[in-house]
């Protein structure tokens, strides 16, 4: 994680008047669901850093994902600044702020939840989703803890954390008349307030009254089409 005191140091050349980073590293936790039942579970590490600097008005930023060889980036960005327009409207990076603290963003139970964990919530939303008129399930889980890092060359630094969890269900039949399909979907920030049932029942719902409104349907125009 990029501090002040590096970007201090970045802006001790004449170079540069002001700098910025910004740094976040996520978690992210992901489970595919396939033929009713779970086709893959994989959790992956990712983390990129946003470089941003100011000289003589110009603002220019880079980005990247191999965080070993940030220099290259700063030499981007310096580049990418020979390039822009001078901003006569820009004063300064900030130099103060009041962070303010909000509640239910951030669950420590997703942030450290694992592979096992999260295969038995999608298992919840299948089985909840089961019914014998419908044919397929398909859909995804995900769970996501990030840490998000700001800090700039004047000494401002600051740094907040926010989880999430988001599923997906989709029920398809083919037992009516015609191929129907329902969907259930629920994304929360934390664990508690997540129901992986609920999600099964709302697709479950949607696709076997979906049926029954389509075989009623059929029904009526095979009715009206035998009418003199």
């Amino acid at each position: 994680i990029l501090t002040c005191d590096w970007s201090s140091d970045v802006c001790s050349s004449d170079l540069i008047d002001e700098c910025e980073s910004v740094s976040v590293k996520r978690k992210v936790t992901t489970i595919r669901i396939t033929d009713s039942q779970i086709a893959e579970a994989k959790q992956n590490h990712e983390e990129s850093l946003g470089i941003r600097i100011i000289h003589n008005k110009k603002i220019s930023s880079a980005q990247t994902t191999i965080l070993d060889n940030f220099k290259n980036t700063i030499d981007d960005a310096l580049e990418l600044s020979n390039l822009t327009k001078s901003k006569p409207f820009w004063k300064s990076l900030p130099q103060e702020f009041q962070q303010i603290q909000l509640e239910g963003i951030f669950d420590k139970k997703l942030e450290i939840i694992t592979g096992t964990e999260a295969s038995d919530i999608a298992q919840l939303m299948i089985d909840s989703t089961k019914n014998p008129k419908i044919n397929s399930i398909s859909g995804a889980l995900n769970v996501v803890s990030e840490e998000f890092t700001i800090a700039n060359s004047n000494n401002l630094s600051c740094k907040d954390v926010a989880t999430y969890i988001s599923g997906t269900i989709n029920a398809d039949s083919n037992e009516g008349s015609i191929p129907v399909s329902g969907i259930g979907q629920a994304s929360c920030r934390t664990l508690d307030n997540f129901s992986p049932e609920q999600i099964g029942e709302d697709a479950k719902n949607m696709c076997v009254n979906s049926d029954r409104k389509s075989t009623r349907l059929n029904s009526s125009h095979m009715s009206e089409s035998r009418m003199p």
